[in-house]
């Protein structure tokens, strides 16, 4: 079985470990140290043998290991060590492990593939080769729960940005209202309504501008390290994805908002009276 690794490597020796992530982290342990390891027989009898931690894996939920985190891979010849230690009863053993592990494995298949147009053609490759003996993935629980009933992404998204527009049109009436003595001078000097109006919406897209300059990169970063952080709780492989037509459709998006915010404020700025403005000053 090929497993999708989150670190180190697949264990190819006979006494070498894969562990999920969860069960790394509870045995306390790291990819690169020893562990014990014990297995029980039917009679309770116990083996026990330091076996290297080699990688940490993710376990489908098809598995039904607990969790994407949870579990364990050995190979065969480590499992037969594990159960069958040396005596006289080591070649029966070996048999009857070898039996049972044909009968409940059914010799299903996992596909793990590295991330990108290289696995995406794999998969593919592999769903057209097997397709009558194939079982399809399912959609993970948690993930599910995590993006659709909770929400959580969409809705911080949304209260960021609902947040973000109403301060833009915040700074910009009460820039309005604060400017009038600078607009009416500029209108002294020739400017006309439509130039006032620009003048206030170009303030709306400079400041959109700074936003995305400094929002964009810092949100990808911030989002890396959350993402990182909570695929690593799960146990999955934290693979994170940020497309550039996205992140340049957010930015234009951004962009019109700005001047979109910016016409009340420039229609208000645009109907300033020089006078009245001046003597007010």
């Amino acid at each position: 079985m090929a497993f999708s690794l989150v670190a180190g490597r697949d264990p190819t020796g006979d006494r070498e470990i894969a562990l999920g992530a969860t069960t790394l982290a509870q045995a306390g342990s790291r990819v690169g140290v020893k562990v014990p390891v014990t297995i029980f027989n039917n009679t309770r009898a116990s083996h026990t043998m330091p076996l290297m931690v080699v990688g940490s894996v993710a376990f489908p939920p098809e598995f039904g290991t607990g969790g994407f985190g949870i579990g364990a891979v050995v190979t065969v010849a480590t499992a037969e060590n594990l159960a069958c230690p040396p005596g006289a009863t080591r070649r029966a053993c070996v048999t009857t492990l070898t039996a049972k592990i044909e009968h409940d494995s059914g010799w299903d298949m996992a596909i793990g593939t590295v991330p990108g147009k290289a696995g995406l053609a794999t998969i593919t490759e592999m769903q057209r080769r097997f397709a009558s003996v194939l079982t399809p993935t399912a959609v993970p629980t948690d993930l599910v729960n995590f993006g659709q009933a909770v929400n959580f992404p969409a809705l911080l998204g949304s209260t960021l940005a609902v947040f973000g527009a109403a301060a833009l049109a915040h700074l910009l009436f009460v820039s309005v209202a604060r400017r009038r003595r600078e607009v009416a001078v500029l209108k002294v000097i020739g400017f006309v309504r439509m130039q006032v109006g620009a003048a206030v919406c170009w303030q709306s897209v400079a400041i959109a501008l700074v936003g995305i300059a400094l929002g964009v990169p810092i949100g990808i970063a911030a989002g890396r390290v959350i993402w990182r952080a909570f695929a690593s709780n799960l146990g999955v492989v934290p693979v994170d994805i940020a497309p550039l037509r996205l992140v340049l459709l957010f930015a234009v998006g951004v962009l019109a908002a700005g001047a979109l915010l910016a016409l009340v404020p420039a229609m208000l700025a645009a109907r300033t009276r020089p006078a009245e403005a001046l003597r007010e000053a």
